[in-house]
Parts: structure tokens; sequence; C-alpha cells
């Protein structure tokens, strides 16, 4: 949004684009501006830069919750518990028709939610695995 202003021999500026002042929540609601000395400018500059500051701050903050209150309706947020049996999600290289998840379950002997650590059935390697990242429920994936 770009701000115009308009000065005049009187020393009146008056912002060419015209804010309504309910939308942003500001509350010096004058549009024209008097000033005395030089320096006057420069701090109601600050003062109104803060106030579009604020409000571009509080309307991310905003848009961040609203946002993220509709991801979490649909969001599962699974526990596991000790000797649950879980696939751990294939990072890194991997063509299209390599699998997406481990061929072997493993079992969860550890749990910190999110961060759970499993031992391969196969070498008894133990693995520590995030729960968003890597994990995936063995029953479910039958």
């Amino acid at each position: 949004m770009r701000f115009a202003l308009i000065v005049s021999n009187a020393a009146v500026v008056r912002p060419a684009l015209r804010l309504n002042a309910q939308n942003f929540h500001m509350g010096d609601t004058t549009l024209n501006y008097v000033f005395y000395k030089p320096s006057d400018y420069y701090n109601q500059l600050k003062k109104s830069l803060q106030l579009i500051q604020q409000n571009a701050r509080d309307q991310s903050n905003y848009s961040h919750m609203n946002n993220k209150k509709y991801y979490d309706r649909n969001r599962s947020n699974p526990h596991y518990d000790i000797n649950d049996t879980i696939l751990i999600r294939i990072h890194g290289l991997r063509s299209k028709l390599d699998p997406q998840f481990t061929l072997t379950p493993k079992i969860a002997i550890q749990k910190q939610h999110p961060t759970y650590w499993v031992r391969d059935q196969m070498n008894d390697q133990i693995t520590r695995v995030h729960l968003y990242h890597d994990l995936v429920d063995w029953s479910l994936s039958i």
C-alpha cells in the first residue's frame, strides 16, 4: 500500500490515500496534521510507521492462528504405546517405485512423545524417530 503526502504552504499534510481507522484499529483518526517544527514530520512519520507495523503484525498473527485452527481440525495426533508395531518412513533419494516405508515393522521400546525409540526386529538395532516426520502406525497401513 503506497502513501502519497500532499504538503501545502500552510504546512498541513494530508494523506492522499484515506485510511479507514476502524479497519486498521488506529487510535489517531485525524487525517490532517499540522507541523510547527521540521522535526514534527519525522516524529509523526515514526508514530504512523509504528502503528502500521503493529497492525501488520497483529494481522499476521491473526491469520496464522486462524489457519492453524483449520489445519488442526483434520490433523490427527497419534500416541503410540510401548510394544506397538510401527513402520518408519524412508527418507533420502529413492525412485517413485521404491517403498515409502520400511518393509519390516519396528517395535516401540521407549516413548517421550513426539519422539520414540524403536527396535528393529531383524537385527535389534535401536533408532530414535520423530512422530511427525518418520512414523506411521503398522495397524493403519495394512
